[in-house]
C-alpha cells in the first residue's frame, strides 16, 4: 500500500529531572499539527524501568513481560489522554494514510527502547498487534540532541540486519526473491553487517525474531 499523507504524532519531552536511584520525572508535550502544542504534563519516570530494560537486552523476558514493559514504556512517556488520542488517530487514518510518532527527547530518556511501547484497544487482546513498531500504519522516528564533540563507540562489532520478506493476499505480488538479491548485493563488501532473513514473515514471526 502506497502511503499518500503522513499525520504527525509529536512527543516533545523536557526539563529532565533524575534521581540517583535511576527514576525521576520530566515534562512532556504533545504536538499534532496543525493544533496546537499542549500543556506541559509532569511524567514520572520509574527506578525499576532501566533494570526491566537490561532484562530485555539479556532475552531473560518471555511474551508477556515483554508486553508489560511495552505498555509500562508508552504509560511513561504518554499521559492516559495522548495515549487515548493516540489511538482515535490511528483509527481514523484513510486507506492511503499512516501515523507517524517523533520522538523529540533528550539524551538522557534516549536510550530507552520507545519503539517497544504497546497500546491496545480496550477491548483487544495482549496480543503483539499491541506494539505500535509492528503496526503497517505506524513509523516510529526519533530526533535525538545529541552533544557535541560525540564520543564515538569504534570497537569493531557484528551488526545483525533483519529481512523480512512476505507476500500479502490483497496486494500485487512482489518478486521477494530479486528483492533478496538486491539487499544481498548492496551488502557486498560490507564487514560487521550479519543478515538475518525471515521469509513469509508475519506478525508473530517478526516479534519472535526481534526478542
Amino acid at each position: 500500500m502506497k502511503i499518500a499523507k503522513y499525520q504527525d504524532f509529536i512527543v516533545i519531552a523536557h526539563n529532565i529531572a533524575l534521581q540517583v536511584s535511576g527514576g525521576g520525572h520530566f515534562d512532556v508535550q504533545i504536538f499534532t499539527p496543525p493544533a496546537e502544542l499542549t500543556t506541559p504534563v509532569r511524567q514520572r519516570l520509574p527506578p525499576e524501568l532501566r533494570q526491566i530494560q537490561q532484562r530485555l537486552e539479556q532475552r531473560q523476558m518471555n511474551e508477556k513481560e515483554i508486553i508489560d514493559f511495552g505498555k509500562m514504556l508508552a504509560s511513561v512517556l504518554l499521559p492516559p489522554s495522548e495515549l487515548a488520542r493516540l489511538l482515535q488517530l490511528r483509527d481514523r487514518l484513510g486507506v492511503d494514510e499512516a501515523l507517524r510518532i517523533r520522538l523529540r527527547l533528550p539524551p538522557s530518556l534516549a536510550h530507552f527502547p520507545w519503539e517497544y511501547m504497546y497500546v491496545q484497544h480496550p477491548r483487544g487482546m495482549d496480543d503483539t498487534t499491541g506494539f505500535l513498531a509492528l503496526d503497517p500504519r505506524v513509523s516510529i522516528v526519533r530526533h535525538e540532541g545529541l552533544s557535541w564533540p560525540r564520543i564515538m563507540d569504534t570497537k569493531p562489532r557484528t551488526r545483525h540486519l533483519l529481512l523480512a520478506l512476505a507476500n500479502s493476499d490483497c496486494e500485487p505480488k512482489l518478486n521477494l526473491d530479486c528483492e533478496r538479491k538486491n539487499i544481498e548485493d548492496a551488502l557486498q563488501g560490507i564487514s560487521g553487517i550479519q543478515l538475518d532473513v525471515v521469509e513469509d514473515c508475519t506478525l508473530t514471526t517478526l516479534f519472535t525474531r526481534m526478542v
